[in-house]
């Protein structure tokens, strides 16, 4: 036994190094989810910020990196030799199984408060958007886009008048304009010299 393990302590070894840094992993995603947890109730408040906002990204790709990891882990445990006592196969069994399930239930806080951050996002953009249709509707209560000085316009219409008689019937023109400068009988022709 000179420097070497008996094989059914490596394979010991293994199982339990590759436990350890699952339920690491999982403790980490749990630690995240909470972190995530208090930046969420941060969104949309006057502590909101971008750098709130890339430090929430930045734990949630963190957290997603961890969750493929330990998925990996999880995968490389059934390549692992099964011990030769029937006590250890139970015990590794059981650790097994509780990893998965500690796994499953960190995995499905984190997914739910990732929707939750999904909805608060969603609704933050959509009161910005609301606030900058509002703002607008504002802006446009209080100056008009475009402005008439009634001053500038003169008594016989002669500026948009012209044009627009012009094009008209002589009748309607006659008829319909307030201050008539085409006689009655005049020739369509002649109002457009």
């Amino acid at each position: 036994m000179s420097g070497q393990w008996p094989q059914s302590t490596a394979r010991g070894r293994d199982f339990n190094s590759i436990i350890q840094a699952c339920s690491g992993n999982v403790q980490r995603i749990s630690n995240n989810t909470a972190q995530i947890r208090t930046l969420l109730n941060q969104l949309g408040t006057s502590e909101d910020s971008s750098k709130l906002q890339q430090n929430l990204q930045q734990i949630q790709h963190s957290t997603n990196v961890l969750a493929k990891e330990t998925n990996t882990y999880l995968k490389n445990l059934s390549f692992v030799p099964t011990p030769l006592s029937p006590t250890e196969q139970r015990q590794q069994k059981l650790q097994k199984e509780r990893l998965m399930n500690d796994f499953s239930a960190a995995l499905n806080h984190f997914q739910a408060i990732q929707r939750q951050v999904s909805e608060k996002e969603k609704e933050t953009v959509a009161r910005a958007r609301a606030g900058s249709r509002l703002s607008g509707d504002e802006r446009q209560k209080e100056e008009p886009l475009v402005s008439f000085d009634k001053s500038a316009v003169s008594s016989d219409c002669s500026v948009c008048c012209n044009t627009k008689y012009r094009l008209q019937s002589p009748l309607l023109a006659a008829d319909t304009h307030p201050n008539p400068r085409f006689p009655a009988a005049a020739s369509p022709w002649q109002l457009l010299l």
